[in-house]
């Protein structure tokens, strides 16, 4: 969506919500954006099986107190139960259970700009919409820096894109380390290095852990101690 819709960038950049993001993360030492789409429930459409998202990553089990997304779903239209309000189970997201019954779900009914922040730890799902009108809702999700996103942002915006938006929107697509080298380019390079010429070829260690930047030589003999 970000290299679609020049108002989605601002959107997925939102003060508020990256904050929140980034706090609600906060044992991760960098946050991505996850996923970016467009959700729509049509009139006529039934009830979407409760489910809960982290599940992408292969079902793994995380710890009970980590949590490694924070999804967000702003309100297009009005969400009301009739129109099929994503249904949330309160507390869900406290225990291991694995099946929930509907009648454990309640809807989030909300006024059309407002938002919905919840955890891939909660179950939920969309309502059936008995009415006459459409439900649609732009669902931004962040991540953990260090788990692969369940939107390939390198793929779905091709590099020329890429070079022409801002440098805080790309570090958040993924251009950046996640935690010292996860996910350098070249000589452990930084991966901003791709689409910024005047960018130095170094890895940078990210601020959250107070260190310093670190040459890809430094890099590079880092990891190989680590491995020998």
């Amino acid at each position: 969506m970000p290299p679609r819709s020049p108002a989605a960038r601002e959107l997925v950049m939102h003060t508020t919500a990256v904050k929140v993001a980034e706090q609600f993360l906060h044992k991760a030492t960098t946050v991505q954006l996850h996923l970016t789409q467009i959700i729509s429930v049509f009139p006529g459409s039934p009830a979407q099986a409760l489910h809960l998202d982290q599940i992408v990553w292969d079902f793994f089990p995380f710890p009970a107190d980590y949590d490694v997304q924070c999804n967000i779903l702003w309100a297009m239209t009005d969400y009301t139960e009739e129109m099929g309000a994503t249904r949330v189970v309160p507390g869900s997201h406290l225990d291991d259970r694995t099946k929930y019954d509907d009648s454990e779900a309640i809807p989030a009914v909300m006024r059309r700009g407002s938002a919905l922040f919840y955890t891939g730890k909660v179950w939920h799902g969309a309502g059936a919409n008995i009415s006459d009108k459409i439900r649609q809702a732009i669902n931004i999700t962040y991540a953990v820096g260090w788990v692969r996103q369940e939107e390939n942002q390198y793929l779905t915006t091709p590099l020329e894109i890429a070079k022409t938006l801002p440098d805080d929107l790309l570090k958040l697509m993924g251009y950046q380390t996640g935690c010292f080298a996860l996910g350098y380019v070249g000589d452990f390079e930084d991966p901003m290095t791709i689409v910024r010429d005047n960018m130095p070829h170094e890895v940078h260690s990210t601020s959250s852990i107070g260190e310093k930047s670190q040459t890809s030589s430094q890099a590079a003999d880092l990891v190989k101690s680590s491995k020998s």
